[in-house]
């Protein structure tokens, strides 16, 4: 049976980088469950306070620097006073401070993940929160069950390409791209949108049946690690909405 709304669990995210917050909703709703972002404390609880989340994704470098383990101590003070309110808080650094880590636990974290978030290792985490089925029985990432000699198997997808933005491209086409294969890209417009020499590497992090095409469709998430090629998609992006503003 269908998880009603309310059974959704809920990730609350804090960051002032407003790119960090739509990758890490973008990642979560493709996972399936529901994200609010905020980039002040003031906007973080109230949020808190309306939707009770399951889970607490904080960056521990807001504007100021205490910000980030004064949220958490505020997050660990109002889970004492309710036995309803006990999310997971989970700490994001670009740092990675032994001191500053044990500072965090203490205060009432429960995880710390270092920027840049690795795809895989965030869904793992997720899974972890959550008990979903993305994980395997050793707990780790199920991609790492495929064996070897079939993880090289190369196959062609003909379809289209609908969407470029952001976080990767959109594809539409009869066959159906299953989550965490990766593909590659060719053509001119891809060699524009990246600044790379095509084949440019993708990989599926949803997919889903058009009913009015009959075509399946999926997003193919580009490597947020390549730092150039995110930016030079951003410089392109940009470009394209002032060429449709003239």
């Amino acid at each position: 049976m269908k998880q009603s709304e309310k059974q959704i669990p809920l990730v609350l995210t804090i960051d002032d980088d407003e790119d960090i917050n739509k990758l890490i909703e973008h990642r979560i709703k493709a996972m399936g469950f529901h994200c609010a972002t905020s980039t002040t404390p003031e906007e973080f609880f109230k949020k808190f306070d309306e939707k009770t989340p399951k889970l607490c994704i904080v960056d521990m470098h807001l504007q100021k620097e205490v910000q980030g383990l004064a949220v958490i101590e505020e997050i660990s003070k109002r889970s004492k006073l309710s036995a309803d309110i006990k999310p997971y808080i989970v700490v994001l650094s670009s740092l990675e401070d032994q001191k500053l880590i044990s500072y965090a636990i203490e205060l009432g974290a429960d995880d710390y993940w270092l920027k840049p978030l690795n795809r895989f290792y965030f869904q793992d985490r997720i899974a972890k929160y959550f008990q979903t089925p993305v994980q395997n029985e050793k707990n780790e990432p199920y991609l790492r069950s495929v064996p070897d000699e079939y993880q090289a198997v190369k196959v062609g997808f003909f379809g289209d390409l609908t969407e470029i933005n952001e976080f990767g491209v959109k594809l539409s086409g009869p066959d159906l791209l299953t989550k965490g294969c990766f593909l590659y890209l060719f053509g001119d417009e891809i060699e524009k949108a990246t600044g790379k020499k095509p084949p440019v590497s993708v990989s599926v992090t949803s997919n889903w049946l058009d009913t009015e095409s009959g075509q399946f469709c999926a997003m193919a998430e580009f490597d947020f690690l390549d730092e150039d090629l995110i930016n030079n998609v951003r410089l392109w992006i940009s470009a394209q909405k002032e060429k449709k503003s003239f």
